[in-house]
Order: structure tokens, then C-alpha cells, then sequence
């Protein structure tokens, strides 16, 4: 927990850390996928918000992207925000099937979940860091924020990132466990906290996402992630054809 602390970005630091991120992703996926001019992200900092971040598509290739700054954000974890919900992610895929759209595909212009859509969405966005970068992502998270004076343990967030990627079917098997009744409500938290990786606070933030449509709605990113990793399979034109065409899961594991 002391190394986390150690790597949260200040609070006057967030948002000018969030458009230092934005301008070199942005230029690095332009390479990958050909992003179209005049494409627009605005960063909103939210408070009393039960998740980390939200992609809010506008239509006409602006988004608005809500980041949750109740709790102090470790720098790791900022730049994942960033790939996640913008460059390469969410943001990403709305302005590459933007075109279809305009072409008669207004069903790609909603968001319905927890659907197959969901779930190819989600694939994009946990493997964008990876799609984009690779093993280097956390090295160029690091050269990106530190002349910003935010500490960016790379070595170490990388370590981090993939335990938390071991564990990221515990928050699925606890909804399912409560859905079977193998598990009460007051059961849940002493699991949660023995399980999870990160403070109290970011704990219980999560554990108030058991109501509502969430609980249903987060496998798809434990799902996600070894669909777009296998149907990726190091190449990463076949990333952009995730991002360009309406593909459906039967795809991605075929």
C-alpha cells in the first residue's frame, strides 16, 4: 500500500497529466489505425462517481470522458485510464466505426449493455495499453508524466498490473456468489478486501457497485481481455480491424 501512495499523482496534477497522456496516445494510435481530423476528448473530474472512469460518446467525433477523483489516482493507474477510455479505447472505436454510422449503421451509434457489444467493447479497452504499446507501456506511461514531476514506477506497475490482472475474476465470482446464495451481502466485503488489490476507500467504492446493472456488466472485462489477446495475436493491424469493424465475441474466438 506504501508504494501506491507513493506513485498517486497530485491533485493539481491530474488534469494536465490527463492532456500530456491524451497528445502523445493520441499520436502513437494515429500511426496504428489512421484516426480522422478533428476528432475531440473532453476530461471532466468527478466526485461521488462509483467507477474509475466513463467514455460518454457525443456523436461527431467528441467524447466526454469522466474521471472519478475521489480517491488519489497512482500514476499507473492514470495512464491505464487513459489507454482504456481514449487512446486506444473506448473514444478510439467510436471515431474508427464513426463512418459506418454515416453510412447507414445507426445501430453502432448505441451503447446497450451488458450485450455481446459490451463485451467486444471492453476486449478493445483492457488490451489497448498492450495493443498499442506492449511490453513497453508502462515505460512510456513513465516518459510521459515524469517531466510533468509525477512519479511513475514502470518496473513495478507493470508487476502490479498483471497481479491485478490474475485477480480479475474475483469482483465476477463475488457477483455470482451472491447471485447463487453461496455468499451474504456481509460476507462480501471481508472477501473483497482479502482478494482486491488497492486501499479501503477504493474497496468499498467498489463494493457499491453490487446494485444496479454494473454487477452483470463487469465480466465482460475478465471475459474481454483474452478475446482481443488471442484474435489479436500480435498483430497489430488486426487490433485496428477491432476497432474499425462492428465484429461480434463468435469473431474474436473463431
Amino acid at each position: 500500500m506504501s508504494w501506491r501512495e507513493s506513485q498517486q499523482v497530485p491533485a493539481d496534477l491530474v488534469a494536465p497529466a490527463l492532456d500530456a497522456l491524451a497528445a502523445e496516445l493520441r499520436a502513437r494510435t494515429d500511426v496504428l489505425v489512421g484516426l480522422p481530423d478533428g476528432d475531440r476528448v473532453d476530461f471532466v473530474l468527478e466526485t461521488d462517481k462509483p467507477w474509475g472512469g466513463f467514455c460518454d460518446y457525443l456523436g461527431d467525433l467528441h467524447t466526454r470522458i469522466s474521471i472519478s477523483v475521489d480517491i488519489p489516482i497512482p500514476s499507473y493507474r492514470l495512464f491505464e485510464l487513459v489507454t482504456h477510455e481514449v487512446y486506444p479505447g473506448h473514444h478510439t472505436e467510436h471515431v474508427c466505426k464513426e463512418p459506418l454510422i454515416q453510412q447507414g449503421r445507426l445501430e453502432l451509434a448505441l451503447a446497450l449493455f451488458p450485450t455481446p457489444q459490451s463485451l467486444v467493447a471492453e476486449a478493445i479497452a483492457t488490451f489497448a495499453h498492450e495493443a498499442l504499446l506492449g511490453d513497453d507501456a508502462d515505460r512510456v506511461g513513465a516518459e510521459i508524466l515524469e517531466p510533468l514531476g509525477i512519479v511513475y514506477d514502470a518496473s513495478s506497475a507493470t508487476a502490479v498490473r498483471e497481479t491485478q490482472r490474475t485477480l480479475s475474476s474475483v469482483g465476477p465470482n463475488l457477483v455470482r456468489m451472491l447471485a447463487e446464495g453461496d455468499i451474504t451481502r456481509e460476507e462480501a466485503r471481508p472477501y473483497a478486501r482479502r482478494w482486491l488489490i488497492g486501499p479501503d476507500a477504493l474497496i468499498e467504492k467498489w463494493l457499491g457497485l453490487l446494485d444496479g446493472a454494473w454487477p452483470i456488466y463487469s465480466f465482460c472485462y475478465p471475459a474481454g481481455y483474452p478475446l482481443a489477446k488471442r484474435f489479436v495475436a500480435g498483430d497489430r493491424e488486426r487490433f485496428a480491424r477491432l476497432l474499425r469493424e462492428p465484429l461480434t465475441p463468435n469473431d474474436l474466438a473463431g
